[in-house]
Parts: C-alpha cells; sequence; structure tokens
C-alpha cells in the first residue's frame, strides 16, 4: 500500500512540475522524502 502510494504521490508532483503548478527546478525525489518523512514523524507521535 505505501508502495502503491508513493508511486502516486510521485507521479502527482511530477505532472504539477509538467503543468507548471510547481516550478521546473522542483526536486520531486527530495519533496517524496520529505512528505514521507513527515507522516511517518507525525505517525509516531500520535
Amino acid at each position: 500500500m505505501w508502495s502503491r502510494w508513493r508511486e502516486q504521490l510521485r507521479a502527482d508532483l511530477t505532472a504539477a512540475v509538467a503543468s507548471g503548478e510547481l516550478p521546473g527546478g522542483f526536486d520531486v525525489d527530495e519533496a517524496l522524502f520529505e512528505i514521507v518523512a513527515a507522516g511517518l514523524a507525525l505517525n509516531a507521535a500520535t
């Protein structure tokens, strides 16, 4: 499930860059890492 969610998030971020919703130099892999890390941290904190 996590793997599918991460791949969908990667696809959504990539599409946002392609459509201009996010800047061209946006690092999709870094954003993906940070979003997943924040989610895991929040889950551990509850």
